[in-house]
């Protein structure tokens, strides 16, 4: 069994760019505020351990090569109450299992 354990802003930030570009063709990252116009959560210690603004970032799993228009679409939000860390965790982890079966497990596809 594995352990799990909480990540910190920059450790999440990190993941979610590393299966972004670990799988670009299952994988888009973009954040809130790109996609929507909205403002930051205020400041973060970031992946270069600098602070920086608190993104709200959204990574779409999905085969970028086959969308049909009626497709279901999922929400998975790991943050809904910023002091609930399992969230994170969960939501990172299953992106990860997902993106990481995809080529070799057919219930996932």
């Amino acid at each position: 069994m594995q352990a799990f354990h909480d990540v910190s802003y920059a450790q999440g930030v990190a993941t979610l760019h590393e299966l972004a570009g670990r799988y670009p063709h299952l994988s888009k990252l973009s954040t809130t505020q790109s996609l929507f116009g909205l403002p930051t959560a205020g400041t973060c210690i970031g992946p270069n351990r600098a602070s920086e603004p608190c993104l709200n970032y959204v990574l779409e799993v999905t085969n970028q090569t086959y969308v049909p228009h009626n497709r279901p679409e999922v929400l998975i939000s790991g943050a809904l109450h910023g002091d609930e860390r399992v969230g994170v965790v969960t939501a990172l982890e299953l992106a990860r299992w997902l993106l990481s079966r995809y080529e070799t497990d057919s219930w996932v596809r």
